[in-house]
This record gives structure tokens, C-alpha cells and sequence, in this order.
């Protein structure tokens, strides 16, 4: 049982990254079981090495919403 992969194949019509840059994103409840904050922490260090060509966006709202917002205002990462 499983997929049989050759079924879903990608259209040859897709461009990803066109612009060069790799858009990530999580979405959901801002909570610290979520982990949110980690990837945030991991953000910074990558623009710390320097690293480029990428996006991050954060969708959701919840109860950790205001600590991740001022850690990115903090480590700016707005």
C-alpha cells in the first residue's frame, strides 16, 4: 500500500523560485508548544551567516503573538 509516485508527477509549467527567492511559511496557533519561536531563532542565525534568497512569514494569532512579534522587532526580523 502507498502512492504510486509516477501518478504525481510535477507540471513541467511550474517555475518555482523564478525570482531566486524561497518563500517559507508556517501558519498556525501562536503557542510555545508550536515551536514558532525556534524558527525564528533559526531565521536570525541564517541572516547571521549571511545567508540570502529567502523569505519567512508567520500566519496565525494566538497567545505567544506578542513574544514572537517583539523577538522579531528585537532581532530584526520584521
Amino acid at each position: 500500500l502507498g502512492f504510486h509516485l509516477p501518478a504525481y508527477a510535477p507540471s513541467s509549467a511550474r517555475g518555482y523560485r523564478r525570482d531566486g527567492v524561497l518563500r517559507l511559511i508556517s501558519v498556525g496557533r501562536m503557542s510555545p508548544e508550536k515551536g514558532f519561536i525556534h524558527a525564528l531563532r533559526a531565521v536570525r542565525l541564517l541572516l547571521d551567516e549571511r545567508v540570502s534568497g529567502f523569505e519567512y512569514r508567520l500566519i496565525g494569532t494566538g497567545v505567544q503573538f506578542a513574544e514572537l512579534k517583539a523577538f522579531a522587532a528585537q532581532h530584526q526580523l520584521d
